[in-house]
């Protein structure tokens, strides 16, 4: 049940509340077309964006680690995950 909240790095709040924003937005949005018109698409993409740099943060962190590393330590690990 919590994969989803582990795989985004959110707590279950944090995702509830956004969740239930955007949610209600859709909703008045479904009966008041004129109204909120972008407001959903919008705070979606920011999320995606938001989580987007988060894994590109951490990619780039696990390669100035590995950077730093000797030849040799690296392929230690490499057998070790073997």
């Amino acid at each position: 049940m919590f994969k989803h909240l582990k795989d985004n790095n959110i707590s279950y709040l944090e995702h509830w509340y956004n969740s239930t924003k955007i949610g209600l937005a859709l909703l008045v949005h479904a009966w008041l077309p004129n109204i909120l018109t972008d407001y959903a698409s919008k705070n979606l993409f920011i999320l995606f964006l938001s989580f987007l740099c988060k894994e590109t943060k951490d990619n780039w962190l696990v390669n100035q680690y590995n950077r730093n590393r000797s030849t040799e330590d690296q392929i230690k690990s490499i057998n070790e995950i073997k």
